[in-house]
């Protein structure tokens, strides 16, 4: 016995939902995460969860405060990056 179309269209969204999910976990690239500033040096800020990782912090985020939220890169190398400071949330 077939089934009906909806349910193998379901079928068919699911599984490529989970194949997607699956091939970004395996793939190479960047993550991206939000994360605290712990301590700020010259040109590098280090983040609440990972001390002792200097993250690189792009020219634009020019004023790095210690509490700053911040997004950050995080490449499948190991490199991290500061992309800058978020905005607050209301």
């Amino acid at each position: 016995m077939s089934k009906p179309i909806e349910s193998v269209a379901r079928d068919i969204a699911d599984h490529q939902a989970r194949e997607a999910e699956r091939v970004g976990r395996s793939a190479p690239g960047a993550d991206f995460r939000l994360g605290r500033v712990s301590v700020v040096h010259t040109g590098t800020v280090e983040i609440e969860g990972a001390p002792g990782v200097l993250v690189r912090r792009l020219s634009t985020y020019t004023s790095p405060a210690v509490g700053d939220v911040i997004a950050v890169l995080v490449s499948s190398a190991g490199s991290w990056l500061a992309l800058g400071r978020t905005a607050n949330g209301a």
